[in-house]
């Protein structure tokens, strides 16, 4: 017998143990056979895998490769370059390397991956001398004069901190600002919380998804609207909000299936985990499109390369900034600590960020800067306590998530 993720079943199949669901309901006896709406019923509730009779457990990604194509080397090279920073050794990489391989074979032409593949090669010439780096300070200070945060932003700030708000008090600061009332009621009507019948107004939506739950979502959709500035030829926003809101998809889900309370708040975490990233585009393009060249030909990952370089990164300038906003501790915390969960306060909670934004990478949903695919930290994922399986059907479950959020997030009127 041996595990087979929720994707792979197939009618027929006997159970060797109980399904059982992510939170600790029998769906089904070992024995039983599997039906197709048995399958169907697995992926609504959230079941990654099941104890298969029989079933030999999967090889690894070298050893199981996709629909072969004439030109599959090409596919090969793509995927280890993207992972070259990477231990792929490690059951969770091996898994979501296999997911990025197939589904580059089945999006990329041969020569599109190979050109691709060649992206990350150094370039002929030398580069420029690194601009002098700015002190974190510096950076900080000229984000703070630019921004020019909703005028609605400070008031959900201090709901979300207060616990006798109100969903009507709730209801009312957020209908005072008509696109964040809008992509609101957008959201929560998609198929990401997947309600059954329409919710339209605002106080059914805050009292159905939960004070705490709506007034993170509305802090996250606030903070998008802060950076609309940053020009195309730095970064592609759209790329970076699809990395960002699927690495929230993916927290969002990770928290779920651990137990945590009120995942909302993993989700409006990925949301704002890069945003240290935006203010240094913003704030200092030249020196950070020169820290992006550096970092590919270097092939050392982006945050490694900020503190060598300056002495901090930008999950530190992020958090900063969120401190600034008088946002909630625990998003400052999980910011700042998405690279070194071990050292956050509640390691556990980062941990989740850290996996999460991996997993993002891994899947290659948007991008944040860096074309490689950044290491896991082992002892967040042991601290998670889930198998690979979880993770890949995670990680397909949140790339299906994110697209419904753009298109709430971002639809045009």
């Amino acid at each position: 017998m041996g595990k087979c993720i929720t994707d792979r079943l197939q009618p027929g199949m006997a159970l060797a143990s109980d399904l059982v669901t992510p939170d600790g309901r029998v769906m089904l006896p070992a024995g039983a056979e599997l039906t197709h709406n048995i399958i169907r019923a697995c992926k609504i509730w959230g079941i990654s895998e099941a104890d298969i009779a029989g079933h030999e457990p999967g090889a690894s990604p070298e050893e199981q490769p996709g629909p072969s194509t004439e030109n599959d080397e090409e596919y090969k090279r793509l995927a280890a370059r993207r992972f070259a920073l990477t231990n792929t050794r490690h059951p969770a990489v091996r898994a979501l390397a296999l997911h990025f391989l197939e589904n580059a074979r089945s999006t990329l032409t041969p020569k599109q991956a190979e050109d691709l593949a060649r992206s990350y090669e150094a370039p002929d010439e030398p580069q420029a001398a690194v601009p002098a780096p700015c002190s974190l300070k510096d950076v900080l200070s000229g984000e703070i004069r630019l921004a020019c945060l909703p005028s609605t932003f400070s008031e959900i700030s201090e709901a979300l901190k207060n616990p006798r708000s109100s969903a009507a008090y709730v209801a009312e600061i957020i209908s005072n600002d008509v696109s964040l009332a809008a992509k609101l009621l957008r959201m929560v009507n998609s198929p990401f919380y997947g309600f059954p019948g329409t919710i339209d107004t605002l106080s059914r939506a805050v009292t159905i998804v939960g004070t705490n739950q709506l007034t993170s979502l509305a802090l996250g959709i606030s903070v998008i609207s802060v950076f609309r500035d940053i020009p195309e030829r730095h970064l592609n926003l759209t790329d970076f909000w699809l990395h960002s809101i699927t690495c929230g998809a993916v927290a969002r889900l990770l928290a779920t299936q651990l137990g945590m309370g009120n995942d909302e708040r993993f989700f409006v975490a990925g949301l704002m985990h890069d945003i240290g990233r935006l203010m240094l585009l913003r704030n200092q393009p030249e020196m950070a499109l020169d820290l992006f060249l550096r970092a590919t030909s270097a092939r050392v990952p982006l945050a490694e390369l900020e503190r060598r370089l300056w002495g901090w990164d930008h999950a530190e300038l992020g958090a900063a900034l969120l401190k600034e906003w008088k946002l909630p501790g625990f998003l400052e915390a999980m910011t700042r600590h998405h690279h070194n969960p071990g050292a956050a306060p509640n390691p556990l909670e980062a941990g989740v960020l850290h996996v999460a934004e991996f997993t993002a990478h891994a899947v290659g949903a948007g991008a944040s800067g860096s074309p490689y695919v950044p290491p896991l930290d082992e002892g967040a994922w042991d601290r998670l306590g889930i198998s690979s399986n979880d993770l890949s059907e995670i990680a397909a479950q949140a790339v299906r998530q994110a697209d419904q959020v753009m298109a709430a997030f971002f639809h045009e009127s």
